[in-house]
């Protein structure tokens, strides 16, 4: 089970739902409110994690 396509596969699903639980909700929260309420390490972490995921 472990051939390189599959590996390549689940590499790509885990990538994507990785982007979708923390682009969409944060992205959306930029958008729609005037300031960051989050704080200042989910400012750093989220797109630390979205360039890593693409």
């Amino acid at each position: 089970m472990r051939i390189s396509t599959n590996l390549l596969m689940t590499n790509l699903a885990l990538s994507d739902l990785i982007m979708t639980i923390v682009n969409i909700p944060f992205n959306l929260a930029r958008i729609l409110l005037n300031e960051w309420p989050f704080g200042s390490l989910i400012c750093i972490f989220v797109p630390l994690i979205q360039v890593t995921s693409v």
